[in-house]
This record gives C-alpha cells, structure tokens and sequence, in this order.
C-alpha cells in the first residue's frame, strides 16, 4: 500500500520504497516552530537518499473564485528562492535539535540496538525508528540529501508573460544552485505534472 498526502491540491503517494511523513504536520516540527523556525511539507527516505520536498502550486484552483498570489515570483531573485532555503536550512536545524533530544534519552542506544538485532522491534516506536533510519541514511551517503522543490505555474499570468516566467525559474535554479553545496546537499525544480522521482505518483487532485 503506497502512504498518501495531499498536499496543494495534489495528490502524493509514496511507495513502499520510501519511508515518508508530513513534517510540517508533525508533533516535533510544531513543537519547534513557536520558535520561528519553518520546515518544508514532506522528509522521505529510500536506501539511496533522502529528499527534503516543498511544494509550491500556483495554478488557478477551480474551487476557488480569486486568482493565484504569485508575489513570491515577482522579483530578482524571486522571494521564493529565500524562502524556500530558509525552509531547508531550518528543517535540517530541527533534524539536529530532534537527534539531540533523543541522544539524551537513556532508552535510545538500547533501542537501536534492538532495532539492529531484528527489525520487529521497529513496530514498538515506528515514529523513533523513522528518525533512526533518516539520521543513519544522511550521515551514511554523503550528499545524498537533495532538496526539492515542486513548482507548478500557469504559462502565464497578467504580471509575468511567458518569456520573464521563464526568465524566473532560471533564477530561481541559479539561486538554489549557489545555497545548496553550502549545505552539503543537492537540488532541483521539478513540475507537480511531470515528476520523476522512481516510485512516488503525483496526482491533480
């Protein structure tokens, strides 16, 4: 069975090849974010790497009467470049402040070990063993974290004709190009509608 989200009007379903949640819905994430720390929607995890997903829709959506905000793609930079690295930096600043917290707790080494004898032993605390499995993937492949952002747009809109649409996601590629080996991780733009990550179906809801 494939794990499910919606999230911006489409639908995400993961396979069985990766372990995934909704992080800006989880308990950690809002239990940081008081502290003006923000996250992205999704942390997924394969055995190859894991993928830090923000998505951005600003398609018309035909339930709603008022025209797409397309604020965030007005400039140079777009301020979306910005925000969508403050998202990465800070969920990678959760990550840390999460492994820390359990790092302190005295039952933590003796769950992992258990967790590395048999694997049954996940179902105790399947949200403990995603957190497990995530920091062990980031620190056993160097540079397999890659941040992603699913961008969907109209061909054009009143403020933005095609040509300076385009003009601004080559922007936006340049600026995520320029952050992202500062963080030790890699990135890309990619479309809601043609996707092409192994395993995870994307559907306009």
């Amino acid at each position: 069975m494939p794990t499910t989200f919606i999230e911006s009007n489409f639908v995400f379903e993961f396979g069985k090849t990766w372990s995934v949640i909704s992080f800006d819905q989880h308990k950690y994430f809002k239990m940081l974010s008081g502290h003006g720390l923000s996250g992205v929607d999704f942390v997924a995890f394969s055995k190859e790497e894991v993928l830090l997903i923000e998505v951005k829709n600003y398609k018309r959506r035909p339930q709603s009467p008022k025209p797409p905000d397309i604020s965030d793609l007005l400039g140079n930079p777009p301020p979306l470049a910005h925000a969508f690295q403050e998202k990465i930096q800070d969920s990678l600043q959760i990550f840390r402040v999460i492994e820390a917290y359990f790092q302190r707790k005295w039952w933590f080494s003796g769950y992992k070990k258990l967790v590395g004898i048999w694997k049954g032993f996940q179902f105790l605390h399947p949200d403990v063993y995603f957190w497990i499995q995530l920091f062990e993937q980031i620190c056993k492949q160097e540079n397999s974290t890659t941040a992603i952002l699913f961008l969907e747009v109209e061909s054009q809109y009143p403020e933005l004709n095609p040509d300076e649409l385009h003009q601004m996601q080559l922007q936006l590629q340049r600026e995520m190009e320029l952050f992202a080996p500062k963080l030790n991780i890699q990135s890309k733009i990619l479309h809601l509608s043609t996707s092409s990550i192994n395993d995870l179906r994307i559907v306009e809801q």
